[in-house]
């Protein structure tokens, strides 16, 4: 069971939402089953990994670069779905497999891909015009995702709900997931100065890949612990009545 926090936060019981606290249960529920959330995050990359291959010989390198983002985005943002539900399962200790996670992403796909894309349209514009009014947005929108699969509702009002709980909240979501977004850069930018003088082209984007997983399966896994302690925070909801939507 993941790692609780005694310090009340508004609900009794509640735990308190910090980056250090945030970064802690995101360990703790990851630790739990490691090898779920690796190889759910490892899906996202794979159609990429997949496409590259097939169409490298048939467009060109910019229409090639534009296929790959979109499958990587669309199986993305899916798999980030799946690891939702992993999640819950994981915290109220039920035995939670891939497929059954894959099958519950896949059962909010179109309004995660909406929700994703009202998100990033949103965010990218805000970041355009200004940097910090795109941080803010993308900060309140953080927990769209598990609250589409969660509580089953549509992109609008998905966003909605996450930024009313994101509310009071967003400067530690902002610290954690900073945290998160530069182990992923961090990673995808070394390890291709190693893999790239070790093995041959193809080889190196696979195992560039293989390591950019974990720190990715991490932040998704800090999205979904992220909007379940912020649950228990502002409304003291328990993990058996926050999983018990998917029985």
């Amino acid at each position: 069971m993941a790692a609780q926090y005694p310090y009340q936060d508004g609900v009794a019981g509640a735990p308190r939402l910090t980056v250090v606290s945030i970064l802690d249960h995101t360990r703790a529920v990851f630790m739990e089953k490691p090898k779920l959330f690796l190889a759910l995050s490892f899906l996202a990359y794979f159609p990429s990994l997949a496409m590259a291959g097939a169409v490298a010989e048939f467009v060109g390198a910019g229409t090639r670069l534009l296929l790959l983002s979109l499958a990587f985005t669309i199986v993305e943002i899916v798999v980030q779905g799946a690891i939702s539900y992993g999640v819950y399962r994981t915290l109220r200790g039920d035995a939670a497999t891939a497929r059954d996670s894959i099958s519950r992403g896949l059962a909010r796909g179109g309004a995660l891909l909406a929700a994703a894309l009202f998100v990033r349209v949103g965010s990218g514009v805000a970041m355009l015009l200004l940097v910090a009014p795109g941080l803010i947005l993308a900060c309140m929108w953080a927990v769209t995702a598990p609250v589409c699969v969660v509580e089953g509702k549509g992109p609008v009002a998905s966003m909605s709900r996450s930024a009313e709980l994101t509310r009071g909240y967003r400067w530690w979501i902002f610290g954690a997931k900073g945290v998160a977004m530069l182990l992923v850069q961090g990673v995808q930018r070394v390890a291709p100065l190693i893999f790239f003088h070790v093995v041959n082209p193809a080889a190196a984007v696979f195992l560039v890949a293989l390591i950019v997983v974990i720190p990715s399966a991490f932040d998704s896994v800090m999205t979904a612990v992220i909007y379940y302690d912020l649950r228990m925070a502002k409304e003291g909801m328990p993990v058996d009545r926050l999983a018990s939507v998917f029985d």
